[in-house]
């Protein structure tokens, strides 16, 4: 119990954090849309998804070792193979992204006229370029603080601080009229100002702890040669995330590149549960397989994975119903222009989640090579439904590009756990699961046909549908004693008196 009390801990802290900065982030999407045409928007969506790319040779994945190797060492009383690993991985970062930047800014030209041929990008690439140093650096101090089970770090960083500084310095900028160019020297500023707060923690928690730790000996080889397919799939899974934004770029508008983006934005929610489950659950998960405690593994694995279907199944069902009048809400009518791609976009997120953290429990399992496999897969059919969709739908082909590939890959990694460990999330309960989300549903529809759909009047049909598909949750026996003990603690007396079981 103790190991799913940790997950369910860490879990409500990485997800209701996560939904703040998904509110800061949404906050900030709205200043920009509303101070920036879609197509200077989508200039400055084409600059990230550049410097996202360049990101994947900096870092080549290192930073997903963190989290694996950081436990290990710890829980072995080896804090010198801890200090060893991190200073290796900071050091080869520094290094890298510096050069990485460097050619990226001199390449700006080529980049944004020749393959994009888009004259507004050119400004935008040379300033956007700094982000490099800065995104790597946030990104291993935060991969550190996962190693180490302490994943508030984290939220602090990329959740509170920085989109809190994006909205700040934004409001600045646009107030005192300036426009992209400003945008994004502010955006720079931001992010290091969310470095520097990084560096703090970092050093306050990690690094003055190990200061005194004497350096031991690593052998670099081993965690390069369980790193190198997971950095491959890391490459593969940050290509994939641009692919869409470089073929819409190409064959489409910058405004079609700015309007999905905000679409990929409304359906991250779904997509938010899994990660703040998967962060902790894999250095979780590896203490048990290191005990050779596979019955243990099942079990956290069925639980997690049930908790992922019914948290995602709601989110499904509020974006069905009202995934139409949020746009419409937040971001305005000029980006209603391809409304039913969400819904496709959701759909696809939710049927992937509905596998489990399948390509965690690969990765804990130590088959990278696997999960590789699967991210090539998963990159070769977003390329050839992009190629072959995009052109003629736009964000429509984009998003069932994106869906379908995200669909196949899961699928084979729950096809491989279940084939090498006879690990599976599904039951019977599943049946009890659909017959509460169809039954909500179908009450969401029946509100939404009679009352405003306005923010507030969305608001409270969400907060009725919440409490009812709540109740058809614990009515069916759809949670049992497990769930409210790990996610209600004060019900444990109730339960202990035999009540829900």
């Amino acid at each position: 119990m103790k190991d799913l009390v940790k997950i369910g801990k860490e879990f409500r802290i990485n997800f209701f954090g996560s939904l703040i900065g998904m509110a800061l982030n949404y906050l900030w999407l709205i200043i920009l849309t509303r101070f920036l045409s879609p197509d200077d928007y989508g200039l400055f969506v084409l600059g990230q998804a550049v410097v996202n790319l360049a990101l994947i040779f900096v870092l080549f994945g290192t930073h997903r070792a963190l989290d694996r190797f950081i436990p290990f060492y710890q829980s072995a009383g080896e804090p010198g193979k801890t200090k060893a690993l991190i200073t290796r991985l900071f050091s080869l970062a520094l290094f890298l992204s510096l050069l990485v930047s460097t050619i990226v800014f001199f390449c700006s030209d080529f980049i944004a006229l020749i393959i994009f041929k888009k004259p507004g990008l050119p400004g935008v690439m040379e300033i956007i370029v700094l982000s490099i140093p800065l995104l790597a650096f946030i990104q291993l101090v935060v991969y550190t603080f996962i190693g180490y089970k302490e994943l508030r770090y984290s939220i602090y960083i990329q959740q509170f601080a920085t989109p809190l500084l994006y909205i700040i310095t934004g409001s600045v900028v646009f107030a005192a009229g300036y426009s992209l160019l400003g945008w994004t020297w502010m955006y720079i500023l931001s992010l290091g100002g969310a470095a520097s707060l990084g560096a703090i923690f970092f050093h306050r928690h990690i690094g003055h702890p190990l200061k005194k730790v004497k350096k031991a000996s690593i052998s670099f080889s081993k965690i390069l040669n369980y790193s190198w397919p997971l950095s491959i799939n890391s490459i593969m899974l940050l290509f994939m995330g641009q692919i869409d934004f470089l073929f819409l770029g190409y064959y489409r508008s910058s405004t079609e590149v700015g309007v999905y983006r905000v679409y990929i934005y409304l359906a991250v929610i779904l997509a938010l549960v899994m990660q703040s489950f998967a962060k902790i659950y894999k250095p979780v998960i590896s203490e048990q397989i290191a005990r050779h405690n596979p019955s243990r593994v099942n079990f956290v694995f069925k639980r997690v994975s049930k908790w992922i279907f019914i948290i995602n199944a709601f989110g499904l069902m509020i974006f069905l119903i009202f995934g139409h009048d949020i746009i419409r809400i937040f971001f305005t009518e000029k980006y209603m222009v391809a409304p039913a791609a969400l819904l496709i976009f959701v759909a696809g997120r939710f049927v992937n989640s509905a596998f489990g953290p399948e390509g965690m429990t690969l990765e804990a399992f130590g088959n990278t090579k696997l999960l590789m496999i699967n991210s090539l897969i998963m990159v070769a059919a977003n390329l050839g439904l992009d190629f072959w969709l995009v052109p003629k739908h736009g964000i429509y082909g984009a998003a069932i590009a994106t869906s379908v590939s995200g669909i196949l890959g899961g699928a084979a990694g729950l096809i491989e756990i279940y084939w090498l460990y006879r690990i599976q999330p599904y039951s019977l309960h599943h049946l009890k699961f659909l017959a509460c989300i169809l039954g909500s549903t179908g009450v969401g529809y029946f509100m939404a046909s009679r009352l405003p759909h306005t923010f507030w009047g969305i608001a409270f049909m969400t907060l009725i549908l919440g409490g009812f598909y709540s109740a058809g949750l614990v009515v069916s026996r759809s949670l049992d004693g497990t769930d409210f003990e790990v996610f209600l603690p004060f019900k444990a007396h109730f339960l202990s008196k035999g009540g829900i079981k």
